[in-house]
C-alpha cells in the first residue's frame, strides 16, 4: 500500500498532487514512494492530471553569500554564474543549487548549453569557471530528487559555442560549434536521455560555430521533431554570420536546409 486504508489508485493519485519542491522528502518516506516519485510514469501521470509547473530557467550571474567585502571578485574575474527559476503561476523565484562537483568557482561552467527534458534539467559542455578550460561533461538536475548527478560524457574533443536542443521527450542534439584548436565544426550528436548515451549523427553540410540550436515541433502534422541549427560561421570567415539554417530529421537521419533568413 501505498497509503495505509487507501486503495492504490486513491493514493497515487493524492501524491500526484504533492508540490514538486517536496519530492526530496517524500522519497525519505518509505523504498516504494522513493522508486514511484522517481519513474517516468510518476512524472508522466502528473503532467495528465495537470500538476505539474511550468517554469523558465535563467543562467544569471550570482552574488556571493560572503560579505559585501568579499563578494566583489578580483579585476578581470568573472562572478559565478548559476541557475535560478521562475514561475509565471505563482509569480515567484527560486534557485537550483549549484554543481557540487564545481566546489567554490561557480555554480554552473560558463557558456554551457541548456536543455530540459520532463522532470530533469541538463546542462552540457561549457568551460570549467576555473579553469577556463573546454568540459565533455553532462550534468543532470533532477527536479524529483532536487539533486544533480552525471550523465555520459560528450564524444570526441570538447566542443565550444555550440548549438544545443531539446528534441522530442528523449532527445538532446548538440551540433557545430569550435574545437580546442578553433577550428570550426559541422558535426553533430544525439544524446539518449534514458539509455544515457550518446550516437553520432550525419554531419552537417557546413561548419556552424557560434549557432543556435531549435525544435521543430510538427504534431500537427503528425510528424515527429526536427533539430534545426540556425546561423553560425566557418573557420574561413570568423564573426561572419550566416544566413541559413539547417534542420535534421532523426526519423531519416537527413539534413535539410533554408536559405536568406
Amino acid at each position: 500500500e501505498l497509503i495505509p486504508g487507501l486503495p492504490f489508485d486513491v493514493a497515487l493519485h493524492c501524491l500526484v498532487r504533492v508540490p514538486h519542491t517536496s519530492h526530496p522528502q517524500m522519497q525519505r518516506v518509505c523504498r516504494e514512494w522513493e522508486s514511484l516519485i522517481a519513474s517516468p510514469d510518476f512524472y508522466a501521470l502528473r503532467k495528465k492530471c495537470a500538476t505539474t509547473r511550468s517554469a523558465i530557467v535563467v543562467a544569471q550571474a550570482h552574488k556571493s553569500p560572503k560579505s559585501p567585502e568579499e563578494q566583489q571578485p578580483p579585476k578581470g574575474a568573472l562572478p559565478p554564474f548559476g541557475l535560478s527559476l521562475y514561475y509565471p503561476s505563482s509569480r515567484s523565484w527560486e534557485r537550483i543549487p549549484p554543481i557540487p562537483e564545481l566546489g567554490d568557482h561557480g555554480g554552473i561552467p560558463l557558456f554551457s548549453g541548456i536543455a530540459a527534458v520532463e522532470s530533469k534539467l541538463f546542462i552540457v559542455g561549457g568551460w570549467n569557471p576555473s579553469s577556463f578550460q573546454a568540459m565533455r561533461s553532462v550534468f543532470v538536475f533532477d527536479f524529483s530528487r532536487g539533486a544533480w548527478s552525471r550523465g555520459s560524457d560528450m564524444p570526441g574533443a570538447a566542443r565550444s559555442f555550440f548549438a544545443c536542443c531539446a528534441v522530442g521527450d528523449d532527445s538532446i542534439f548538440v551540433a557545430g560549434g569550435h574545437d580546442e584548436s578553433k577550428n570550426a565544426l559541422r558535426s553533430c550528436d544525439r544524446y539518449l536521455v534514458r539509455e544515457d548515451r550518446w550516437e553520432a549523427m550525419p554531419d552537417m553540410t557546413q561548419e556552424r560555430d557560434e549557432s543556435r540550436g531549435i525544435a521543430i515541433d510538427r504534431s500537427s502534422q503528425r510528424l515527429g521533431p526536427k533539430f534545426g541549427v540556425v546561423s553560425g560561421y566557418g573557420s574561413d570567415s570568423q564573426g561572419e554570420f550566416s544566413r541559413s539554417a539547417e534542420f535534421l530529421d532523426p526519423a531519416t537521419g537527413k539534413w535539410s536546409r533554408a536559405e536568406d533568413l
